[in-house]
């Protein structure tokens, strides 16, 4: 059989002529578009009378791979547009690269690699040489990580800052700080879940999920360092059990909001935050002088501007002596839990009193961060055996609740977010398991609750939070009558 001939051409691009390979001669070729190079056959390759390179024109380099894979690479050149005619070449290199040829079937068995990063139907094969690694795989999460830092730093903290120092610290000081301190970032993460979880309902399944998702990673980056408090890291170590104490209750109420969650007790639930607010007193003590001498600082610090008073304060003090008179006059009770029970009500008014002056901003959440480091580990045994005057604690301790429920921030948004609803399902625990002999101190505490919980409330006065409760104080005084 005669030798079939073939037709000799001398037209290849020069990038094919110096690898010695056949060139199709497609503007661009094959070969180039597979290997995302520039081709001569569209750029100006110094001879004769072609295009001027545009600006997609590089020069191609080749460097061995490991496993004897060849790598090429092309190092990009700026080039200055020198005629007219140069400019229009140009814009047709760029167009010719955006929708190039379509490939040639024919195919070329010696370059063929089944490793090569760029695809003959790769619409950007000059993108190629960018990717440093073409196995990087993204991380599921990280545009939701990004949506949530920028709604921490926007929304979510400000509910919680009523001072200009405290705003600073948790939108910028935090954030920052966090990047080093990844159970202070995933904290953060986590709280913002938290809030967008509480405001939409639409989507809360799926913040609720990333908050306990954060949460976790959180715990698990923070106990090690727990049980190695230095001076160094004493500070973030708080920041972040702030945060732990206040996240705790939101999950906890929207675990309440899912049908599977009205299962559970809320006395159980608050037993469970009393250990943990415990926990954080303890780091409290151990970490306070670093913390003050920390940018940390306005976290434990007081504020210098007058504070509008709270009217649900003054109404627990004025039924405090009403209860230790109560419980004093039981004699059917034993004496060690009488004790400390009268004990624990005066440990509440002393906190109540010291968190009313003037001065003292987030007076609500103080009290209900302070107040349980006063209790001893018998308390929650008593708890759960139900004993009648420990159940006139937590009734009381349902109106502080319910007055950092009440805590409006401009605009009528709750403050404490994150204490929605725990008064009322607590006081209607307390309720259940309370005998009729204790309802004349425990029933004010629950008409208190269920008869605002159910009204709107009209907005009242207004120093950057907005305190509203019913009417004011004379409502309040009318239904305790």
């Amino acid at each position: 059989m005669p030798r079939l001939g073939h037709k000799k051409s001398r037209n290849g691009c020069r990038q094919c002529k110096a690898r010695h390979v056949k060139c199709n001669e497609s503007k661009p070729c094959s070969s180039c578009k597979r290997h995302g190079v520039p081709c001569s056959l569209v750029t100006w390759d110094g001879e004769g009378d072609g295009p001027e390179m545009g600006t997609l024109g590089a020069t191609l380099g080749s460097s061995s791979a490991a496993g004897g894979a060849e790598r090429r690479s092309a190092s990009t050149s700026r080039s200055r547009s020198r005629s007219r005619r140069g400019s229009s070449s140009s814009s047709r290199v760029i167009e010719e690269y955006q929708n190039p040829t379509p490939p040639s079937t024919e195919t070329y068995k010696e370059e063929e690699s089944v490793t090569s990063p760029a695809s003959s139907t790769d619409t950007y094969p000059f993108l190629t040489k960018f990717v440093h690694d073409k196995d990087a795989t993204e991380q599921a999460n990280w545009a939701r990580d990004l949506e949530l830092i920028h709604h921490w730093t926007t929304e979510a903290c400000l509910s919680m800052c009523p001072r200009d120092d405290l705003r600073n610290l948790w939108t910028r000081i935090a954030p920052k700080a966090a990047m080093n301190h990844t159970y202070l970032m995933h904290q953060i993460l986590t709280f913002s879940s938290l809030h967008i979880a509480h405001h939409d309902v639409s989507e809360r399944d799926v913040y609720h999920a990333l908050a306990i998702h954060h949460q976790d990673l959180a715990i698990r980056a923070i106990r090690p360092k727990l049980a190695n408090i230095t001076p160094e890291n004493a500070p973030f170590l708080f920041a972040t059990s702030t945060l732990v104490s206040m996240c705790v209750f939101g999950e906890r109420a929207l675990g309440a909001m899912r049908p599977q969650g009205a299962d559970k007790e809320p006395l159980e639930d608050l037993l469970d935050a009393f250990a943990l607010l415990q926990g954080m007193g303890g780091l409290f003590n151990m970490s306070f002088g670093q913390v003050i001498q920390s940018p940390f600082a306005p976290i434990v610090s007081p504020g210098n501007t007058i504070v509008p008073p709270q009217p649900i304060f003054a109404t627990i003090l004025e039924r405090i002596p009403e209860a230790v008179s109560f419980i004093g006059a039981q004699s059917d009770i034993p004496e060690d839990i009488q004790r400390e029970c009268l004990v624990q009500l005066l440990a509440l008014r002393d906190v109540i009193q010291h968190n009313s002056q003037p001065t003292q901003d987030s007076r609500e959440m103080r009290t209900l961060f302070f107040w349980p480091l006063h209790l001893k580990p018998i308390f929650s045994v008593w708890v759960r055996e139900r004993r009648q005057p420990v159940l006139v604690l937590l009734a009381y301790y349902a109106v502080v609740l319910r007055a950092g429920e009440s805590l409006k921030i401009e605009g009528g948004t709750p403050a404490y977010w994150f204490y929605t609803g725990w008064a009322e399902r607590l006081i209607n625990d307390v309720a259940r398991y309370v005998d009729d002999t204790w309802r004349p101190v425990t029933q004010w505490q629950w008409d208190l609750i269920m008869g605002v919980v159910h009204q709107q409330q009209p907005q009242g006065q207004k120093r950057g939070y907005e305190q509203s409760f019913g009417g004011g104080d004379e409502d309040v005084k009318m239904v305790l009558s």
